[in-house]
């Protein structure tokens, strides 16, 4: 299954809104998450229909959550999924139905190196099976490869999210 070109970004799409001018990513250690969206169908979902992304909080107070977040995502009126890179979101409701599963602890400088591996993965033409779960497992591959990650750290954090 080849690639998309552009990471699935075409001209007549709207890009997301991102908050990081206003919110910086602090050079300190954080702790990165897999978190899994849970799909429709409460006790009786697919699981393989859960959206998955990596998330770290860099504004955590009463009210307000902020997040630096790394993931594909199908935009309305397109059938394939799109890398718009990293974003700063308001993570508002997302925390609540979510399930988060600890990666590792990472530097400003490993979040970064992550970005980049996340920015540079490619997003798969649509096949019925390939999806933003397997773009994460990559994703998380090659920071094992690029050793800002162990196996240990990211095989425990799939098993989860796959609810082994």
């Amino acid at each position: 299954m080849p690639p998309l070109p552009d990471m699935g970004i075409e001209s007549t799409m709207y890009g997301p809104i991102s908050i990081d001018h206003i919110h910086r990513d602090p050079n300190k250690d954080l702790i990165v998450y897999l978190v899994v969206v849970p799909s429709a169908g409460g006790r009786h979902r697919v699981r393989k229909n859960d959206h998955w992304k990596l998330i770290w909080q860099i504004v955590d107070t009463p009210g307000r959550t902020v997040g630096r977040i790394l993931h594909i995502v199908r935009e309305l009126g397109y059938n394939h999924l799109t890398n718009w890179g990293p974003l700063t979101k308001n993570l508002g409701d997302m925390t609540r139905d979510s399930e988060w599963f600890r990666v590792a602890e990472m530097t400003l400088a490993q979040r970064k190196a992550l970005e980049e591996i996340a920015k540079a993965e490619e997003v798969m033409e649509p096949d019925g099976e390939w999806n933003c779960q397997d773009w994460v497992v990559s994703v998380l591959e090659k920071a094992v490869q690029g050793e800002l990650l162990t196996e240990e750290e990211v095989k425990w954090a799939i098993e989860r999210a796959q609810g082994v």
